[in-house]
């Protein structure tokens, strides 16, 4: 496998230019510097799925220690008085703080929106958070969101997730539910519209 780098800056809720954004919310967010095992997987699913609505008991994800990114929209949060967000702090240890310093970019922390918990709501426009590169180095990763698009597929031309990669021009998903994505690589994969909806 190739090694995860990039020679652009990371972002999530979008590419850094604003081409490309999400018109939707993100809940919480997750980035290891390797490939989880089966076990590890289920682990994350089983503790995400019991915080937003599934009842499983809660598992904590810094016991695996591969969790290079870890964000919760309901701890670590700076924020302006129209709850504005300029900073979303990295709770996996590893300090790998998400920044905003644009207040006409920063995203909208709203409270009790999934499983009566906040998420961060991206403007599909030119919302985004700059992420330091958690994955330079790394040959594989894996990646878990908690996240909505408002519509699917979306009526935007360019709707965007994340830059993690040199790949550009990121579509999770295209306006015909495809998705396009270059996660940890230099070339953008055209994958598959998935069956599940992004609205749901």
């Amino acid at each position: 496998p190739g090694t995860a780098t990039s020679t652009n800056p990371l972002s999530l809720g979008g590419q850094v230019s604003g081409a490309s954004t999400l018109n939707g919310f993100i809940a919480e967010a997750m980035v290891f510097d390797r490939a989880l095992a089966v076990g590890e997987r289920e682990k994350i699913e089983i503790y995400l799925a019991a915080k937003y609505g599934i009842a499983h008991t809660p598992w904590a994800p810094t016991r695996l220690t591969s969790l290079r990114l870890w964000t919760d929209a309901g701890t670590g949060v700076t924020k302006d008085g129209s709850d504005l967000v300029s900073k979303w702090n990295d709770q996996s240890g590893q300090a790998n703080h998400l920044t905003q310093g644009t207040p006409a970019s920063q995203p909208l922390w709203v409270s009790g929106v999934v499983n009566s918990r906040p998420v961060m709501r991206f403007d599909g426009n030119d919302d985004s958070f700059t992420i330091p590169n958690v994955l330079s180095g790394y040959t594989a990763g894996e990646v878990f969101l908690v996240q909505k698009h408002d519509a699917d597929p979306p009526a935007l031309t360019a709707s965007g997730l994340w830059q993690f990669g040199t790949g550009t021009a990121d579509n999770i998903p295209f306006t015909d539910g495809v998705l396009r994505d270059g996660f940890g690589t230099s070339t953008r994969k055209t994958t598959v519209n998935p069956s599940t909806s992004w609205t749901g």
